[in-house]
């Protein structure tokens, strides 16, 4: 076997998944519960490289996992999980446990279940095995956090193994995920983004898109994937290339399901090794209806996810030409205080995510001396420009600069100039070049400099850099972490990033979640988000249908739960003969396909808790409908299991799949639909934030009280103007539109108190009541609803500092694009 970087990284053995479990395909649609993980470089004591720390920063939310799903091929008939080599990390004297799971296509039915204790010994963690279907999908969960008891530890792959299975791949064999970093061809970036896996079934690709490798094997597997099967020609199903022809026939594929497909080389292919290309089936938008496409950013169309190669064979994969990505940078960015001498994490995890990614190291006063001069001019950094672009990089990141106007070489306002002009002295040379300008990172002790203070130093540049739009972007590494916690946490001596500095760097490069959570905020008193880890609730209103004049379908129950109910006929006729696939993922993924339409026309969706009611009629397979379901409660992600609970469980809100920047929302229509805190006492110092946007100018409340006197009220009072009264007194910002998404706050802290609007704050005096009881959705006391989105809400206990409060707004623009 051999394989071209970073073709490693994406090849497991005897595992019908992915064992990587710092990559994105391990989040699924969960991404906030996803505990961070530091892939280290290091060798363990046994030679064992590529350990990974789950966990490192030990703040996973409660419920915090890492879930994928995974479909089971005919010739396996149980599976079992295996986590390789699971220590305590060194200096980490104990851990709590964790649980390897599997679950159902939903979700909603655990299935199997052991938990594991970490100790100093590396060991792996077996669970039993399970008997599984074949054709059908499964979900395999690492759950880090279960209510206060969180585990931490360093782990190698994990394999979802096949036991008992028969036939020419198994028991042993190789699995060939196919990552973006590995497709020729790909639209995509050949590194992982959460916009590259909306569906976490399949990546988004280009049509054509292909996986190369060469091999002796003259029998494989391939596993697509396919959301619509559309077939425009012969080749415009999913093929297998060899030696630049096509093997016929080419391959079936299912619709809206896995398939798992055997290839067997034509023997007049004697050239060994082979050189085989697995190509994607067409992409393209559904002809009958554009509200699909919307659902997740989902692509439609037919996706490879994975090859399967004998463990005898030989064979190597090949990758595309990496993108190419130079990092000009002062000691910080370099990584002066790394752990491993030769290299820096920052480097390393660029790499493992298929990029060639180089550092320049250019400490001291780096701008003026790689010049010349302490005046900026576009003329000035063309020679510097050309010696970047020899590289021919995709994109450039600059941090260079700080040590110049703090050194006082030149002035802060010519730091801001020259990264300008730098900017374009490159885009003037190479205009397909993206240069993204780096904020400095946060200090424990930041002193202003010649009286040029750091934030104001990062918001200037940050301004300059962004007009550059689109190809001049920002990014924001002091928001990696606050002041309080960089000593701590992030900072090898005070000022220059350590190993976890620097992973957190990487998530704001490469595009990864933001590495800034609510979870991390001192005094976090209830923190709730929409997800699709809410549990549903009963299960009210008519599934609105689409297609030819559908009948209605109805259904009932209570949803154990939350999510956009999908159900598509893909068979027409009557009830008896008719078919259809259902998914709570809004067509994202599907649970179960070709289900009959019983004479009855009575069905229970699998474990869910709800059943359909076909009525008496002929369908359609244009004859789809869709229904949001109910939240039973808000799921408080603190730790503190302050749950908002229901207050009319009758009139749950709804649950909007793509909200904002396509993330979950939950949809208020009416004062009924509340969720309730009752029962705390939330004394003043304390802040209120929530990301949010009305469908009306109406006055409406965002956070109110539950009933007179038990808390605070939150809200627009007019077509123009946020509020806050903690029953006493009102105060009022004015200019605010609430027809825009907005991420909003107030701090409670009598004459210094601020409401904040996207980040920006106003000052206002305000008396400090305790708050004994909190609404979201609408205002109990005044009848006040809540008619759009809610998509996070928060309280704090005690005045969060002024470099948390930057960091969270950040957080809410870089997942909603509030302004």
């Amino acid at each position: 076997m051999s394989l071209a970087y970073p073709a490693g990284l994406h090849v497991d053995r005897n595992s019908l998944g992915p064992g990587r479990l710092e990559s994105m395909a391990w989040h699924v649609e969960r991404p906030n519960l996803a505990p961070r993980c530091l892939p280290l470089a290091g060798v363990d004591a046994d030679g064992q490289r590529s350990l990974i720390w789950v966990n490192h920063d030990q703040a996973a939310p409660d419920g915090a996992m890492k879930e994928r799903w995974f479909a089971v091929p005919s010739e396996v008939p149980a599976v079992r999980l295996e986590l390789d080599r699971v220590s305590l990390p060194s200096g980490v004297g104990s851990s709590g446990a964790f649980q390897l799971q599997i679950l159902d296509a939903v979700g909603s039915a655990v299935l199997m279940s052991a938990s594991f204790t970490p100790t100093s010994t590396p060991t792996d963690c077996i669970t039993p095995s399970l008997a599984v279907t074949a054709g059908l999908s499964y979900r395999a969960r690492v759950v880090v956090r279960s209510g206060a008891t969180q585990a931490t530890f360093l782990c190698g792959r994990l394999r979802i193994r096949p036991v008992g299975a028969t036939g020419a791949l198994y028991p042993d064999f190789y699995r060939l995920d196919v990552h973006p970093a590995l497709l020729h061809g790909s639209s995509e970036a050949g590194y992982e983004k959460l916009t590259a896996w909306r569906n976490p079934r399949h990546l988004q690709m280009s049509n054509l898109a292909y996986y190369a490798l060469s091999t002796d094997a003259d029998v494989f597997d391939v596993e697509y994937y396919d959301t619509v099967n559309r077939r425009n020609g012969n080749r415009s199903y999913p093929s297998v290339w060899a030696d630049g022809e096509p093997i016929d026939p080419v391959l079936p594929v299912a619709w809206n399901s896995t398939t798992f497909s055997r290839v067997s080389v034509p023997a007049a292919r004697s050239t060994v090794p082979r050189k085989i290309r697995v190509y994607s089936g067409p992409q393209m938008a559904s002809p009958y209806t554009a509200s699909l496409v919307a659902i997740r950013g989902e692509n439609l169309g037919v996706f490879p996810v994975g090859i399967y190669v004998p463990g005898a064979s030989m064979f190597e994969v090949t990758p595309p030409r990496a993108r190419v990505v130079i990092a000009v940078v002062d000691s910080k960015g370099a990584g002066a205080y790394t752990a491993f001498s030769g290299m820096t994490s920052w480097q390393l995890q660029m790499q493992r995510k298929g990029l060639e990614f180089m550092t320049h190291g250019s400490g001291g006063d780096g701008l003026v001396h790689l010049t010349g001069t302490a005046t900026p001019s576009v003329a000035a950094c063309r020679a510097l420009a050309r010696k970047i672009l020899a590289h021919r990089p995709d994109e450039v990141i600059v941090q260079i600069g700080r040590n110049d106007f703090a050194n006082q070489k030149t002035t802060a306002a010519n730091v801001v100039q020259f990264k300008v002009d730098l900017a374009n002295a490159i885009k003037e040379a190479d205009p397909r070049v993206v240069v993204r300008a780096m904020t400095y990172t946060r200090e424990v002790t930041e002193n202003d400099v010649a009286g040029t203070s750091w934030d104001a130093q990062r918001d200037v540049e940050a301004a300059a850099v962004a007009a550059l739009a689109p190809w001049g972007e920002v990014i924001y590494a002091d928001s990696a972490w606050t002041a309080e916690a960089a000593a701590a946490h992030n900072a090898a001596d005070t000022v220059h990033p350590n190993e976890k500095g620097q992973e957190k760097m990487t998530a704001i490069c490469a595009g990864d979640d933001f590495p800034f959570s609510p979870i991390h905020l001192p005094g976090l008193f209830t923190w709730v988000k929409a997800g699709f880890d809410l549990p549903g609730g009963a299960v009210t209103g008519t599934p609105t249908g689409f297609g030819p004049s559908p009948p209605a379908l109805t259904a009932a129950g209570t949803s154990a739960v939350t999510g956009l109910l999908h159900v598509e006929v893909v068979l027409g006729g009557p009830r008896g003969t008719a078919r259809f696939d259902w998914s709570i993922h809004g067509g994202g993924v599907w649970a179960e396909n070709n289900v009959l339409v019983p004479s009855s026309g009575v069905v229970a969706l699998g474990a869910t808790g709800i059943t359909l009611t076909f009525p008496s009629a002929t369908y359609s397979n244009l004859h789809y409908w869709r229904l949001p379901l109910g939240i039973g409660q808000a799921v408080d992600r603190s730790g503190n299991s302050r749950h908002w609970t229901i207050q009319y469980p009758g009139s749950p809100a709804a649950f909007e799949i793509d909200g904002l920047n396509h993330a979950p929302a939950i949809s208020f229509s009416n004062i009924l639909q509340q969720y309730r805190l009752n029962g705390i006492s939330l004394a003043a110092p304390y802040a209120l934030f929530a990301v949010f946007k009305k469908n009306s100018t109406a006055l409406g409340a965002i956070i109110g009280r539950t009933n007179a006197g038990s808390g605070a009220l939150f809200y627009n009072n007019t077509a123009t103007s946020l509020a806050f009264s903690d029953g006493a007194v009102t105060r009022q910002v004015t200019g605010y539109n609430p027809l825009v998404a907005h991420a909003a706050g107030v701090i409670v802290n009598g004459a210094s108190s601020a409401i904040l609007i996207d980040g920006t704050s106003t000052t206002v005096s305000l008396n400090n009541v305790t708050v004994t009881g909190l609404t979201l959705g609408g205002d109990s006391q005044s009848s006040f609803p809540h008619d759009g989105t809610i998509l996070e809400a928060l309280a704090v206990s005690g005045v969060p500092s002024a470099s948390a409060v930057r960091n969270l707004f950040r957080r809410f623009r870089h997942e909603y694009g509030t302004p």
